[in-house]
């Protein structure tokens, strides 16, 4: 076996204290590098935090516009409902418009040829009185 001696352990330590230093030396220059990065990412994410709370805030104006819409939709319903039933009671109203002005016709029809007899009946009635007066005297 072979045995170290003080001198061999010191130049092995020297070997790899002086990588290991070599190698944390790139390590840092790694780490600096991140952190340049991570200055630009961390730049990146206020900016995306920014766009976020703008869409946030667009999406509140969005949902009140969202309910309004959703109120005109519903009034806009009802509006349409009341014009049917207005729509109805007109097509009802012109019906019996139409019943009434028939009806008219045929009481105007019998006024007239109630009208036609009494002009008759006055007449006859004239006649009568005149033959009456001849008769008597």
């Amino acid at each position: 076996m072979m045995t170290l001696t003080k001198e061999d352990l010191q130049a092995i330590e020297g070997l790899f204290t002086g990588k290991i230093e070599a190698i944390d030396g790139r390590f840092e220059a790694i780490d600096r590098r991140f952190e340049v990065i991570d200055r630009r990412f961390e730049a990146i994410d206020r900016r995306f935090d920014a766009v976020d709370r703008r869409f946030d805030a667009m999406d509140e104006r969005f949902d009140a516009m969202d309910e309004r819409f959703d109120t005109l939709e519903t009034k806009v319903e009802n509006i349409d409902l009341r014009l049917e039933h207005v729509e109805s009671d007109v097509s009802s109203l012109k019906i019996g418009q139409q019943r009434l002005q028939e009806k008219l016709n045929k009481v105007s029809d019998k006024v007239d040829a109630t009208y036609e007899l009494a002009l008759e009946n006055w007449g006859q009635i004239e006649e009568s009185k005149k033959r009456l007066e001849i008769l008597e005297g």
